[in-house]
């Protein structure tokens, strides 16, 4: 969305340009803020992202909103009401949208963090805002709490909307990796989808990325269908609302699956010493923790699927186990001969010059 629409449509008034000073000031803070939670941030890049952005201090007439940005623009708009020094969680989350804009060199946006723009749609926003919100929500230390949200309670650092898209996010970054992801959602690169494709395959990691924007749009017409509903349509927008959720639990199990089944198929077949196993119970046992979980038992699906799972695999790493001892034995046993075989060669080889000598 282009400035003069995101004025429009927020009902933005008394707008006024940033000063130099002011924008150096809020550079500097975001830059620190980023950079010293993730080491592997460079400040310099943060510091001049925000610096280069056209920034405005604005009323905004939507009360949800405390900061706003026009990506076709490169724009960012702030409340009014915040004072520059002050740095609230929803203020942060679009100055990171500040620093995720790359453009060509004819000034078109080409990615904003894990978003792909073509002529035809974007690709990966839900992929990217729950990126965000995860750079923001370790950002401000928030802690781990239980939420439930469309009937699946799910362990989580996010409090706001978005909760089960952000979970799904939660366990790519756990078989992708931390790193991987706050890099290239900052610097704007395709690295942790790349690295995505390696991990689960690109048919996977694809059809995840796919279903967290379909729920996404569910999620959003739910929230419309909520802020419409009247007593003349209440009963067609109930029924849209149910289907609506069906939907979402459906996307969010089939995404907790074939993230699961995929990455522990692929880490599998990578064992191949004591260490590789060890690894690989870690990871299945730590994955628990990550799993939403159904308040009705009957549609529990990937809790059913991970129990299964992981009773097959822990019978087949025992047996896989005694295959590398046996393995690490026979080769212990062929070492230990091979160095006898070199000592009595040794000692023959002495002796002949030896009895050479003495005749």
């Amino acid at each position: 969305m282009n400035f003069k629409k995101t004025v429009k449509e927020y009902g933005i008034t008394n707008l006024e340009r940033f000063s130099y000073i002011q924008k150096k000031s809020l550079a500097i803070q975001v830059a620190e803020m980023i950079s010293n939670k993730f080491d592997y941030i460079n400040y310099d890049y943060i510091y001049n992202k925000i610096i280069s952005t056209q920034i405005f201090f604005g009323k905004i007439g939507t009360v949800e909103n405390k900061a706003i940005y026009a990506y076709d623009d490169d724009t960012l708009i702030i409340d009014n009401s915040l004072t520059i020094g002050e740095i609230p969680p929803e203020l942060l989350y679009e100055c990171i949208h500040t620093i995720q804009d790359r453009r060509n060199k004819k000034g078109k946006l080409q990615q904003l963090g894990q978003v792909t723009f073509t002529s035809f749609k974007e690709n990966g926003i839900a992929l990217n805002e729950s990126a965000v919100q995860f750079i923001v929500s370790k950002v401000f230390e928030r802690e781990n709490t239980v939420q439930e949200v469309y009937g699946i309670r799910v362990n989580t650092i996010l409090t706001s909307r978005n909760i089960l898209i952000f979970n799904i996010l939660e366990q790519l970054k756990f078989v992708i990796g931390e790193k991987q992801l706050v890099k290239s959602t900052l610097y704007a690169t395709d690295d942790f989808i790349i690295d995505g494709y390696d991990t689960i395959t690109k048919t996977t990691f694809c059809k995840v990325k796919e279903n967290m924007d379909r729920i996404l749009f569910a999620e959003e017409e739910i929230i419309s269908l909520k802020r419409d509903i009247n007593e003349n349509n209440i009963r067609k927008s109930t029924e849209q609302i149910n289907e609506n959720i069906k939907l979402i639990q459906k996307l969010y199990m089939e995404c907790q699956i074939e993230i699961f089944k995929s990455y522990f198929d692929i880490l599998y077949n990578t064992v191949y010493t004591i260490f590789d196993l060890t690894f690989y119970k870690n990871k299945l046992e730590e994955y628990k923790n990550l799993i939403g979980v159904s308040i009705y038992k009957e549609n529990d699906f990937m809790m059913q699927y991970y129990d299964t799972y992981y009773k097959k695999r822990q019978e087949e790493l025992i047996e896989k186990e005694n295959q590398i001892k046996v393995k690490n034995d026979f080769s212990l046993v062929l070492l230990s001969n091979n160095i006898i075989s070199k000592l009595f060669t040794k000692i023959r080889e002495i002796s002949l010059r030896i009895l050479n000598r003495e005749k």
